[in-house]
């Protein structure tokens, strides 16, 4: 059990703690508490106190005997018999409930508010009656005494159905306010408050059917929203005392007779006011009031704060139980919250046990749902190796995956994924590596590292398009709820993916027709980041110290791999010019007269039209580009040696081209030259 200390006030968390699911029998719910000692020590007040997603409100009848609750997804209400502690039944509804109310003291009558202007009646067999409201409701509350049910909302007029006669009777008009948000009937003179949007309380006599009282109750605040403050929630407690909440975050507590207020207490978050009670327990006189962050108690006539309860999800109602310190909480999670304060007073007749369990069960430890089952799905469970156990044991399906024993996931985990640590730590290094590149290079092209086919897609939908097509792809590219589609790599798109083939066929056909596009991109990047990437060999030495050793190394593979694909551009180019390799029978012993075979482009070439000029030029081009540390002289000599190579080449090449004979007297005397 789960206890916290506020001002030194114990607040015990009966649904705090561990929860068994609801597939596991009572042969093996009971095996499990004996084997846990966080399970052994857990109270479970009522059996089954949960809706499906989340609970809105809750509500105890009148005889304080059966406790109503409503929860949404899908809409649906519960009734729990308290004495048995367990489920009494539980109905579907149309729609989303907005507040509900009971016409006799046990579960026979209840009326249900929706939101979509709708009344129904409900008895014990199940929905009685449906009928439709003038106006949009938002709350209702019953007399007693005439058996007059008001319907509150969205206009002026306060409806009234009286369920004896079964008809709507005259409504009362209003002339101070133009909507509603809250009523309530006093129990013992039956006078009608309601509280209108715009901050002020009426208050309405049925019997003769006149407004006898209006003040503009936010007025009286201090606070700088006093202007723009409306009532949110009333509660008359006895006779003449009345709470009013308002829209701001503020209790105030006014006698009826007077025109200002007792006390204003502020709960300092500015959420509206949702609910509130009065506790009166012999010496005890407390408020019990609530907006979507906590549950305060203080008392009535000083203000002082007694104790708060701030459970860690958002609050949409709670409920008092009667002379005693039990509250139970509709929060926005499945689980109903029930918590039990000794200072507000002892533990109800029909859970009399709290009293003596509380203090030996106190532990404080957090709130785990299912901490011992873990969901996967069937994705996850062919990665881990484990999908020849579905239909076993071990698995209990659920919605579309299973779950699964933490421990023998985390064993599963670890075997299929040894080097998971390496794995995460080189990932983290190319991502500093990357935001080092990118600090040092801006390129010219802009794509994001996920998805670059859509964004191209997208950027060309966006400067082509018609004007619908353009307007879809800019509010794409520019709304930052899409930004994970650009930068998760989860959500990256494989056009290999025989899924996405199957399911969005035009789609993967569109990604395929980008693929030319995207490599010229890709090449563009890496000129540009070769051209801005020219540093000296002091600062190269420099960035590299500073990174680790696997970041000097992506550099270096990096540098390799766009070394490569210069080479690739220039023996391209080449054979582009019409320059072939080995036609013309060369044999490399006689290389002495080429050029060096280290060099990137090709030994021999044969000339196929008139380009001996570009051959000469380029081999100088690249020979100066490669020899950047030699001296002038050095490269003048070379150049001039390469030359003479050249042009004996092309002469040579021009004579076996030549088959007319006319240049054999000119090639003698070269070769008599030479030999001299």
């Amino acid at each position: 059990m789960q206890v916290s200390h506020t001002n030194d006030v114990k607040v015990y968390n009966l649904s705090g703690g561990k929860s068994l699911p609801q597939w596991l029998t009572h042969k093996e719910q009971r095996e499990r508490v004996k084997n846990d000692t966080e399970l052994e020590h857990k109270v479970e007040l009522i059996s089954d106190f949960e809706l499906h997603e989340v609970a809105t409100k809750v509500k105890l009848t009148p005889d304080g005997q059966y406790l109503y609750a409503y929860g949404i997804y899908p809409p649906l209400i519960k009734c729990y018999d308290l004495k048995q502690m367990t489920l009494k039944f539980d109905r579907g509804a149309d729609g989303d409930v907005l507040n509900f109310v009971s016409l006799s003291e046990d579960y026979g009558k209840v009326v249900l508010l929706f939101d979509d202007r709708y009344l129904e009646i409900h008895s014990q067999n199940g929905k009685y009656y449906r009928m439709r409201v003038p106006s949009i409701g938002r709350d209702l509350s019953y007399n007693w005494k005439n058996c007059d049910l008001y319907v509150v909302g969205s206009s002026q007029d306060i409806y009234r159905l009286n369920m004896e006669q079964g008809r709507f009777l005259a409504s009362f008009t209003s002339t101070h306010s133009s909507s509603f948000n809250a009523s309530v009937v006093n129990p013992y003179h039956q006078l009608l408050a309601v509280g209108s949007q715009e901050g002020s309380v009426e208050c309405w006599d049925p019997r003769v059917r006149k407004c006898v009282g209006c003040i503009k109750a936010t007025s009286l605040l201090d606070s700088e929203d006093s202007s723009v403050a409306g009532v949110s929630k009333l509660k008359f407690h006895e006779s003449m005392t009345l709470s009013v909440g308002t829209t701001t975050g503020q209790v105030m507590l006014f006698d009826i007779r007077a025109t200002k207020p007792t006390l204003i207490k502020d709960h300092n978050y500015g959420f509206p006011i949702l609910a509130m009670d009065f506790s009166s327990n012999f010496d005890t006189d407390y408020v019990i009031s609530s907006d979507k962050k906590g549950v305060k108690t203080w008392n009535r006539h000083s203000g002082k704060l007694l104790t708060a309860i701030e459970p860690d999800h958002d609050i949409n109602d709670f409920c008092l139980y009667p002379q005693s310190g039990l509250i139970f909480v509709a929060k926005e999670t499945k689980q109903i919250g029930s918590y039990f304060i000794p200072e507000l007073g002892p533990a109800p007749r029909w859970c009399s046990f709290l009293e003596n369990i509380t203090e030996e069960l106190e532990e404080d430890y957090e709130t785990v749902i299912y901490d011992d089952y873990r969901f996967v799905t069937r994705e996850q469970l062919n990665a881990l190796g484990l999908a020849g156990l579905i239909g076993s044991k071990v698995l209990r399906a659920y919605m579309h995956g299973f779950f699964i024993d933490a421990s023998l996931y985390n064993e599963a985990k670890a075997a299929s994924e040894p080097f998971a640590y390496e794995t995460f730590k080189q990932k983290k290094i190319e991502q500093d590596i990357k935001k080092e590149r990118h600090d040092r290079v801006i390129s010219k092209v802009q794509l994001p590292d996920v998805n670059r086919e859509v964004a191209i897609r997208l950027n060309n939908q966006k400067m082509f398009g018609r004007r619908k097509a353009k307007a879809d792809a800019d509010a794409v590219l520019s709304d930052d709820r899409f930004d994970s589609l650009f930068k998760n790599p989860d959500m990256e798109m494989n056009i290999d993916d025989e899924d996405l083939e199957y399911i969005n066929p035009s789609v993967l056909w569109k990604m395929s027709r980008l693929q030319p596009e995207l490599a010229q991109i890709a090449e563009q990047m890496a000129e540009d980041e070769q051209e801005m990437g020219q540093f000296s060999d002091e600062e190269r030495h420099n960035s590299d110290s500073e990174l680790s050793s696997d970041d000097s190394g992506e550099f270096r593979r990096v540098r390799k791999k766009i070394k490569k694909k210069e080479r690739n551009q220039q023996q391209t180019i080449a054979s582009y010019y019409g320059f072939d390799k080995a036609k013309t029978g060369h044999d490399e012993s006689t290389s002495e007269n080429y050029p060096e075979k280290n060099t990137p482009l090709p030994e021999v070439f044969v000339a196929n039209s008139e380009n001996d000029n570009f051959i000469i030029s380029s081999r100088l081009s690249e020979e100066s580009t490669a020899l950047k540390k030699e001296s002038l002289m050095e490269r003048l000599a070379k150049e001039d040696k390469f030359s003479r190579q050249a042009g004996v080449v092309a002469s040579e090449q021009s004579a076996v081209v030549d088959t007319s004979g006319k240049n054999e007297p000119k090639l003698a005397k070269r070769k008599s030259r030479k030999s001299k």
